[in-house]
């Protein structure tokens, strides 16, 4: 059975170019992704580092931050899924 949406949009802006990914499931979120060592990536209040080397970070979520447990994991999908993705 094929999903009513994909869980995850990777992309860019279409002002900056700047590459993003976008969780549409609950917790619904959108992320910048950083180029490896990037200060802004680096230094921002939440940043995830993916095992390329690149982060994530400016985050906007629109549902309530999860739990510690569950965002970890979810990240790590983010991870699994940039590492895959051809736009990432």
């Amino acid at each position: 059975m094929t999903p009513r949406r994909d869980p995850w949009i990777i992309g860019q802006g279409t002002t900056t170019e700047r590459p993003y990914v976008i969780h549409t499931e609950k917790p619904r979120f959108i992320a910048q992704v950083f180029e490896e060592g990037d200060p802004d990536g680096i230094r921002a209040p939440l940043s995830y580092s993916l095992r390329d080397g690149r982060s994530l970070a400016r985050f906007a979520f629109y549902d309530d931050l999860p739990d510690d447990r569950t965002l970890r994991s979810i990240l790590r999908w983010a991870d699994e899924v940039l590492a895959v993705s051809p736009l990432a």
